[in-house]
């Protein structure tokens, strides 16, 4: 592919479109987030309390950062 080609095929993807996929990517990592099994983080044997959970702090930040993308974006 030559550079003219990948240059106009960018150009062609709109402010809002590039705004859609990110949404959409940050919506697909606050599922896994969401879903993710306990053995992954550290937590088989049971979850911690709330404020030791590093999946509850991960969601939140997660949440924050696509308010902050919506809002600023």
């Amino acid at each position: 592919m030559s550079a003219a080609v990948l240059s106009s095929f960018f150009l062609a993807v709109t402010f809002s479109a590039g705004k859609c996929v990110f949404l959409a990517a940050m919506l697909l990592l606050l599922g896994w987030l969401v879903f993710m099994p306990r053995r992954f983080i550290g937590q088989a044997e049971g979850a911690p309390v709330w404020w030791r959970n590093v999946r509850v702090w991960a969601i939140v930040v997660n949440v924050i950062q696509i308010c902050i993308y919506i809002v600023a974006g």
